[in-house]
């Protein structure tokens, strides 16, 4: 502040001076721990939903062949080994996905064409399940666009559509899609069960807002279309990826 003389004349100046070094750097750490927080929730909350579309849907359907195993025991049936070496199986499936859960942490990749076997394993697992008989179309212009971060989401959308529909579709017939609709890629499910309405979601559990919010990572849509009798259907649809992302720039 200033001081004057008689006449309003500045002789001098008054004032402190402070340091705000120290207040920036206290800042720019707490700014750091919020980020550093924010990504640990998100990831917490990525394996959650791995957990849930994955893992958990491997074991439930390992849990359906023990159900059968059971009736057929009952009938006495000669079946019934064969579905228990198909559950071992299964239990070893089972290991090798948290192994590869694991994996994943660490940044390991999945190919288009990795998820396309990886879908034609899961459909194959399924045979041993009483339920939906799904078949594939997967068109090898579609894998070839996927980023492995796409093709990862479209794996879990598709375990997760296809255990909800051996849940609770009671249908014969499915089908899983994969298909270049322009620059867009399309996923879809369906089978041919008793259908649901919308009231009915909710007894579905985390299932349908897992596959949305999985939807919504890719930039895409998500769309469900069932009715009372006339089968289900989940559809997804998202924009290809620049070709700088699918060559790792």
């Amino acid at each position: 502040m200033p001081v004057n003389d008689a006449s309003g004349r500045i002789l001098k100046w008054f004032g402190t001076n402070t340091d705000i070094t120290e207040v920036k750097r206290t800042e720019e750490s707490l700014r750091r721990s919020e980020e550093q927080l924010r990504e640990a929730m998100d990831e917490r909350q990525s394996l959650a939903e791995d957990l849930h579309d994955n893992i958990i849907q491997s074991i439930y359907a390992t849990g359906l062949i023990l159900e059968d195993c059971k009736s057929q025991i009952r009938k006495k049936s000669t079946d019934v080994s064969k579905r228990l070496e198909l559950t071992i199986q299964n239990l070893n499936r089972v290991i090798k996905d948290v192994r590869q859960h694991i994996a994943r942490a660490t940044g390991e990749e999945m190919t288009g064409d990795q998820l396309c076997t990886k879908l034609m394993g899961f459909a194959n697992h399924l045979e041993g399940v009483q339920g939906v008989r799904f078949s594939l179309d997967l068109e090898t212009a579609a894998a070839k666009v996927l980023t492995s971060a796409q093709a990862r989401q479209i794996l879990y959308i598709v375990q997760e559509a296809v255990s909800n529909s051996l849940r609770h579709s009671q249908g014969q017939i499915g089908l899983i899609l994969l298909q270049k609709v322009g620059k867009r890629v399309r996923v879809k499910i369906q089978d041919d069960g008793v259908g649901f309405i919308g009231e009915d979601a909710k007894k579905r559990g985390h299932g349908l807002q897992n596959m949305a919010l999985r939807a919504q990572k890719l930039g895409g849509t998500f769309q469900v279309v069932s009715h009372p009798g006339r089968g289900t259907q989940v559809l997804v649809e998202f924009p290809q990826a620049a070709a700088d992302d699918l060559n790792g720039h």
